[in-house]
């Protein structure tokens, strides 16, 4: 029996080494090969609000969710930023979604959505709602990583008003966020 137990050494050392090289192959062939980055990883929002109880506060994106509306004419960006003040950006119908446009806040579309946006400090548990101002979508394309979705690009210079505070102006910017067609 000694005069086996090398033989069944080695065949243990052979057979653990080709079960890692089996287990390396199936995790290799399992990766993207493709090398194509998603740039929704990349997407970027910035904002500067001004006023009221917002002090040339610089907003930045934390996450957000924007997702098509129920008539497939229409967004919603909302944005949460580090501080966990969130930003609303709803866009209407008129003149597509297809960059470039240039909504104007306060506009109403022919299924009645209307362009606005709603800005939350969460220190002060006030929100502000836009009273005036555009949202401009510069790029609407199809996402090159997945045909499903799409992503959005634009730009925003906004007024809006709190009855407590007053108002506030809000520019920025946003780049890449993905939604579903």
């Amino acid at each position: 029996m000694d005069d086996k137990q090398p033989y069944k050494s080695i065949k243990m050392k052979n057979l653990k080494i080709l079960s890692f090289l089996f287990i390396s192959i199936v995790m290799m062939s399992c990766s993207k090969d493709d090398n194509k980055d998603n740039p929704a990883d990349n997407a970027e929002f910035n904002a500067i609000i001004d006023g009221g109880t917002f002090s040339n506060y610089s907003s930045t994106l934390g996450f957000y969710h924007a997702e098509i509306g129920i008539s497939g004419n229409s967004l919603r960006i909302d944005v949460t930023d580090a501080n966990n003040n969130t930003i609303n950006l709803f866009i209407n119908s008129t003149g597509g979604l297809d960059g470039p446009v240039i909504k104007e806040v306060g506009n109403m579309d022919t299924d009645g959505f209307i362009t606005s946006a709603n800005i939350r400090d969460q220190a002060s548990m006030l929100t502000y709602s836009a009273i005036s101002g555009t949202i401009t979508i510069g790029t609407n394309k199809e996402n090159p990583s997945d045909s499903d979705y799409r992503l959005i690009t634009g730009e925003f210079n906004i007024t809006a008003n709190n009855s407590t505070t007053g108002e506030i102006t809000m520019i920025g910017s946003f780049k890449n966020l993905e939604y579903a067609n």
